[in-house]
């Protein structure tokens, strides 16, 4: 196991999803070509930053997530 497994496996996410098995036709405001052109993590070769924002309701109440990488 690499580094990388070993910190997905320490994380215990619930689940594990590949960007394959991302339901774009269920999140319809996900652009396809915007997250696997990320997903080519081109981003990093060119040392630049990205940003994720996003809204969870949860009950009613919103619930606001973000993730940045650098």
């Amino acid at each position: 196991m690499h580094g990388g497994q070993a910190r997905i496996k320490a994380a215990r996410f619930p689940s594990r999803k590949t960007i394959e098995e991302l339901g774009f036709a269920f999140q319809t405001s996900l652009r396809r070509h915007t997250v696997l052109h990320l997903a080519q993590l081109d981003f990093l070769a060119g040392r630049e930053n990205i940003v994720l924002l996003g809204c969870r309701r949860r009950r009613g109440t919103p619930r606001r997530r973000h993730a940045s990488a650098r």
